[in-house]
This record gives C-alpha cells, structure tokens and sequence, in this order.
C-alpha cells in the first residue's frame, strides 16, 4: 500500500480496526434508568395526579358533611346536610309555653343531647318537662335584660351550628345542648385497617463461610447498595394493640466492582528493537564500502490489553407474606404503632455474579439461590389523620434474613439486613 492520501482511510481504518472501549458501570446505570423513564414516564405521571387527586377529593368530600339540628316543639331532629353556599341555615322552632324565672336557675340536668343527636342519625330526640321551659324565653331577643341572661340567644332563632354553636364559645346555658362536627381525635381507631406503601431500603449484605482470602476479596470489591419494597397489609385493631398481615415485594441489591485488565500477546505487532551494529571498515588507502558484520538486537513483544469489565448489581427479589402484632399509642391527630413480627419470601428473580473460587478474575453466576426465605420484621409507623377514615403513614423499618440466600450446598453463607423507610396511606374500612 502506497503512503499517500489517496489511501488515508484505510491506514486509519487499519489501524484502529481492534481498539475497543469497555464503558463504565456508571454509564450502564446511567442508561438503564433513562430508559425505564422514558418507558414508563406517563403511567409514572398518571398514577401520581390520580393519587393526588384521589386523596384530595376524599378528604374534601368527608369535610364537605356537617350536622344541622332542627328544633321544633319539644322534640331535636338531627340530620346530616351537605354544605352548600346557596342552602338556608335550618331554623329552630322553639316552644313558647312555660315560664321561667329571671335569674334562670331552672338550668337542664347534665344531659347527652348534644352526644345523642350526632349520633343518632335521623331520629328525634324528646325534652322533658323540666328542660322544655330553657327555651321559652329565646325570642326575646329585643330584650336587654334577656340579652344579658342569655348570651348570643339573637342568633339562636336562626340556630345554624356551623357558624354559632362550632364557632361561639359554650355558654353556661347551653354548653351542654351544643353540638359540633366530628372529633377526628375521638374517631374509632377500632377494627379493619388496609396499610399501602412503598420505599427505599438499604441493604447491607454479611458473608462468611468459605476462606478468609475470598471473603475479603468479595468484601473489598462488593458494597451496599438501595433496593426498595412495596406492598399492601390488612391489620385488625382492637384497643391498643393490632395484629397484621399482606403481601410484599422486596427487592435486595448490592454493587460489584470486579474489573481486570486482560493482556494478550501479539506477535504481528511485536517487533526488533536493533541496539548494535557491527561492521568492516577499510583503512585508507584501501576505499570500499563498509561491510556489516553483525547486528545485535532485541525482540519486543507487544501486548493488546483488553479492559473487562463485571462491575453492576447484584439482585434477587422475593413475594414476602408477613405476619405482625404490634401496639400503638396515640396523641390527638398522631399515632404511633410499634409492631415486630416475621415473614416469609417466595423467590421471583434472581441475578447474582461472584469471582470463581480458584480464579478470583473469573465471574460465574450462582444458581444455588434458597427460593424459601424467612425473615424477622420490626417497624415503627407514625400516622397523621387526615379524615375520619384516611391517615398519612410514614413506617421506618427493619428487616434480617434469618437463613443465607443460597442453599446450604453452597460453600458460602451471605444474608441481608435490610433498613427502609416506607411511605404510604392508610384506610379503615
């Protein structure tokens, strides 16, 4: 081939012909996750603005329902009324027989009015004799000395509990007749719960077994990492204390850091590196041209070195079925159940390198992988209410396999332990 111009692309194309670039893990890490973004970015999109909105129409539509009371006569009639700006306060008929003296002493015995009408539904509850005659005086709202017995009475003629009783400071007269929404403090924190969540998880992996040479190369060439879990749990509660169980998705993962330089001799590109030459020179007069004698050179050997490159994760997932007992303690719209039980996984998948034993740059795949896995669960969860049926769950984990994840044929033992923070809701049924 002449060395020209004309002939430039086929020296470079010659030349580089067998250089390759092994990428980094990195860049692999890298990829994957954009594209599993890419893939799965709206149905990540959907799912958030429907979860979203989902909560928040829940807890407006549970807000939106107050109690109005109607009084007419001698009897209360409660019933629960959406809200709605167009819709007129519900007015009270008060009874205008009896009497009843100036300074009020003929006050109502401690009654549950107020408890029975919220939670009676749509029913009447009827006063006594001694309690009809409270009310006779109330439309005397023109009245000073009224006015000064029986405060706020010019708003009770059109009795409206969202903007009077809810609002107004209780009055010694009708503390007791006083009725306001639900206590999401006092809500029954009794019966079927369903718990959905889902977080990240450190997993810190222990190994032993084998030899001390191994188990240090794998320790200095292996590290934690963050897989994560998701899962739904039904928990019954009753007084303090709870039981639970559900079905889980945990995911265990750990970086690899195995690269080695292979280098692999080439004898086309090795060469004769020429040191001396020796040669016969003639002495004048004698003229001739020098004869060579000898020539001392050396081979040199070329080598191609090829980067290899094992570095990634190792993972294996596992369908787990816990079963928990736990207690709780609670602080008005705060509770915080501590629960501790176990589980057990049933393996999904599984992809796990390790350096051979008797070359430690080779990397063989283990198939000895336990498909049965029993572990022992702790948590504390923390709930924030949000209605009467919904509250907010943030849940700090812990988690240990209680066997290896390979099988015992496998000459070494590696388990997990794993610390997560779950995040999710809560939903009383």
């Amino acid at each position: 081939m002449k060395n020209d111009l004309k002939y430039i692309d086929e020296i470079y194309k010659a030349g580089l012909s067998n250089i390759t670039a092994e990428a980094d893990g990195s860049v692999w890490r890298k990829l994957y996750m954009a594209l599993l973004w890419m893939r799965y970015k709206w149905l990540l999109i959907i799912g958030g603005v429907v979860l979203v909105a989902g909560i928040t129409g829940y807890t407006f539509y549970n807000d939106a329902v107050s109690p109005s009371v109607q009084l007419t006569g001698k009897h209360i009639t409660v019933k629960e009324t959406a809200q709605n700006s167009d819709s007129k306060p519900s007015v009270a008929k008060l009874p205008t027989t009896g009497k009843q003296d100036d300074n009020h002493s003929a006050l109502p015995k401690k009654n549950n009015i107020a408890k029975q009408a919220a939670n009676s539904g749509n029913k009447t509850i009827d006063f006594n004799n001694s309690e009809s005659h409270i009310f006779n005086n109330l439309k005397k709202a023109d009245n000073p000395s009224a006015g000064r017995n029986l405060p706020y009475q010019s708003q009770l003629d059109a009795l409206n509990i969202k903007t009077v009783l809810a609002t107004q400071p209780d009055s010694i007269l009708f503390g007791a007749n006083r009725i306001t929404p639900p206590d999401l403090r006092h809500s029954n924190q009794n019966g079927f719960f369903i718990n959905m969540f889902g977080g990240p998880a450190l997993n810190h992996q222990v190994i032993s077994g084998y030899d001390a040479e191994y188990l240090d190369y794998r320790n200095s060439h292996e590290q934690s990492s963050i897989g994560w879990s998701a899962g739904a749990e039904v928990k019954y509660r009753f007084n303090r204390w709870s039981v639970g169980t559900g079905l889980h998705y945990a995911v265990y993962r750990q970086y690899r850091d195995y690269k080695h330089i292979n280098r692999v001799y080439n004898p086309d590109n090795s060469y004769f590196n020429y040191d001396t030459t020796w040669m016969w020179v003639y002495d004048p007069p004698v003229i001739g041209k020098p004869i060579v004698k000898n020539v001392d050179s050396t081979w040199v050997k070329v080598y191609d070195e090829n980067k290899i490159d094992h570095s990634g994760y190792n993972e294996i997932s596992y369908f787990e079925i816990p079963l928990t007992v736990g207690y709780r303690f609670s602080s008005n719209r705060f509770i915080v159940e501590l629960s501790m039980g176990a589980s057990v996984g049933f393996l999904h998948r599984s992809v796990f390198k390790v350096p051979d034993f008797n070359n430690y740059q080779n990397i063989t795949d283990v198939t000895d992988v336990n498909t049965t896995m029993f572990n022992y669960i702790a948590s504390a969860t923390l709930y924030y209410q949000l209605s009467e049926k919904m509250w907010l769950i943030a849940a700090p984990c812990y988690k240990q396999n209680l066997q290896s994840v390979f099988n015992k044929t496998y000459p070494v033992d590696e388990r997990f332990n794993t610390f997560g923070l779950n995040l999710g809701i809560s939903f009383r049924l």
